[in-house]
């Protein structure tokens, strides 16, 4: 039969308003807007796209009407919102990014835990599956995850997981990872992969867990040893980063956004009437993860809600943040660089020291009052001392912005120093720049010692070691107009900011956190006023510390550090001034 003979049994997608497909749109050439287009029929162009997302009825829950899918929005393409899109169907094979063999119409009318239900039920015992068709199944949640315990329970015996376990249906303890017969469908949704592109970056929005805590969180896991909303929040923080455009903030809350906030609030609102019990670790990276997410939207009012009850979440059931006494800490040796938790006291700790980061970020760079109790703070700075040497990636940020914050307090109180202990301010200026300096040491050590490690996790590091440097140029400001070794050590630190400022490329400042647009500002400060520049203002400084033949910082490095801000402004525009 000739192609032209096919052409009444194929169906119309649409009228002239579709898209061409990808044959006619390569060859720019019309397309009639069948499927397969005649073109294509008569090139013989296989037509099969094998997506799978997660069905519900006839259109994806997770974007309003008129969005596109992932495929669709890296293609700069229509999609017509429904699953799998009609871009996607008329997309050449070799297009086509999800190429898996397996792909009904029995399997797109499913909810994805049903089709999960029924993979269990095959793979069960016969007795099982026997009980299984006598029982009345009920869509309710708690039917949903007394099946799936079940039917983990009768795929063999599994190794228990050290750390939190968490009890469903009266205190059974979950262990380890999930069954090696995974569903495909967790793998090929769209869930799954909003899921990595957060934990891509989950360092730099500051969730630090285990190894074993990171690959369930991206396999979907909603049963074992991490709770259910650490799941929703993950792909909560995932929708805004997939969306496109330079600011990542300035699209509304869309459908999917709105259901994971929802779920996630569920679990806060009411952590008593969970399925799953909610430990405080737990509800400490919930809150503080939400809380970031609200101030990126600029929702200031849900922003300091979640900070008052995180503190009342710390107080009232505080975790053991301290190390272990079997750790080489407490006896004095020396440990090796390690950026993520390996026990609970360590996960607790990164929690704890993200909720400051925080406080001292607000404070930082909207002068706010402090959020927390002093005690809470009294608290990490004894972390600081008895963690001299830790080097997690929360921990060393929230380290290196209180570091940054008290310069800033210290440089302030220079313009009252007449009527203050001239040798009271002088030893806390010296002790300050002893810290600064064994901190910025501890935060270069993964860099040196660490064989690999993530480049989310070296935008991290730059981060901290830029807030260190930037504390030990605003103290060495102070004396630069005069002392000519102050004024040496301010251009190597300035040299060394845009040195490791230069190494960043566009797509860096998308994950950037406001801290380090002041940690430029501070760089180029003006000694004169003593007080930090506005983001504007720093692209009207010059090297003024080369007077008296006197070395000072280089153009160069300037031009550097202003292009940064410059660019950092059109990723974070609402952050003007320090």
């Amino acid at each position: 039969m000739s192609p032209a003979a096919d052409l009444p049994q194929r169906a119309l997608v649409g009228n002239i308003k579709n898209p061409p497909c990808t044959l006619c749109r390569k060859r720019k050439v019309r397309c009639d807007g069948l499927s397969p287009c005649t073109r294509c029929l008569r090139a013989k162009t296989p037509v099969i796209c094998t997506f799978i997302a997660e069905p519900v009825n006839d259109r994806r829950p997770q974007l309003p009407k008129g969005a596109a899918c992932l495929p669709c929005r890296k293609r700069k393409r229509r999609c017509d919102g429904n699953v799998p899109c009609q871009g996607c169907k008329s997309s050449r094979l070799e297009d086509c990014r999800y190429q898996y063999d397996f792909w009904t119409e029995e399997l797109s009318t499913k909810p994805i835990w049903r089709v999960e239900k029924e993979t269990c039920v095959a793979n069960a015992s016969p007795q099982r599956q026997d009980l299984d068709r006598n029982s009345d199944t009920s869509d309710d949640i708690s039917t949903v995850l007394d099946f799936r315990l079940q039917c983990r329970r009768n795929s063999g015996p599994v190794e228990p997981t050290p750390g939190t376990l968490y009890f469903v249906f009266n205190s059974t303890p979950m262990y380890g990872t999930p069954s090696a017969r995974v569903s495909p469908l967790c793998l090929t949704n769209e869930l799954y992969s909003l899921r990595n592109t957060f934990l891509a970056h989950c360092w730099q929005y500051g969730l630090n867990v285990t190894l074993e805590k990171r690959e369930a969180l991206s396999r979907g896991e909603t049963l074992g040893i991490i709770h259910p909303a650490l799941v929703n929040i993950c792909q909560l923080v995932g929708y805004f980063l997939a969306m496109p455009g330079t600011w990542i903030a300035k699209w509304g809350l869309t459908e999917g956004e709105a259901t994971e906030a929802r779920a996630v609030s569920r679990v806060l609102d009411s952590p008593g009437s969970s399925v799953v019990h909610l430990d405080a670790t737990t509800s400490m990276q919930l809150h503080t993860l939400f809380n970031m997410y609200y101030a990126i939207k600029g929702d200031d009012t849900r922003r300091v809600t979640l900070a008052h009850r995180m503190q009342a979440v710390y107080l009232e059931s505080p975790p053991d943040i301290y190390p272990d006494e079997s750790t080489s800490e407490v006896f004095g040796l020396p440990s090796l660089a390690a950026c993520c938790p390996h026990t609970p006291a360590g996960e607790a700790r990164a929690a704890f020291s993200r909720m400051m980061t925080l406080e001292i970020v607000g404070m930082l760079l909207f002068r706010e009052e402090p959020m927390f109790d002093s005690s809470l703070r009294d608290t990490f700075r004894l972390l600081m001392v008895t963690n001299a040497t830790d080097t997690e990636m929360n921990f060393l940020h929230a380290k290196s912005a209180l570091l940054l914050l008290d310069s800033r307090s210290l440089v302030e109180e220079w313009d009252s120093a007449y009527t203050l202990e001239s040798t009271t301010w002088h030893k806390r200026y010296e002790l300050l720049i002893e810290d600064l300096t064994s901190h910025l040491s501890v935060a270069k050590t993964p860099l040196l010692e660490l064989s690999f490690i993530h480049p989310a996790q070296i935008l991290t590091l730059k981060t901290c070691i830029l807030m260190t440097l930037a504390a030990l140029a605003n103290l060495h400001s102070l004396f630069a107009p005069l002392q000519p070794s102050s004024r040496a050590q301010h251009a190597e630190t300035i040299d060394e900011m845009a040195l490791i400022s230069s190494s960043f490329v566009a797509e860096d400042y998308r994950y950037f956190e406001a801290t380090i647009s002041l940690a430029w500002a501070v760089a180029v400060r003006s000694v004169s006023t003593g007080t930090f520049l506005p983001l504007e203002e720093v692209n009207e400084i010059d090297a003024e510390f080369d007077v008296d033949g006197l070395p000072g910082p280089s153009q160069r490095s300037l031009d550097i550090i202003r292009g940064c801000n410059a660019t950092f402004s059109r990723w974070f525009p609402f952050v003007k001034e320090a």
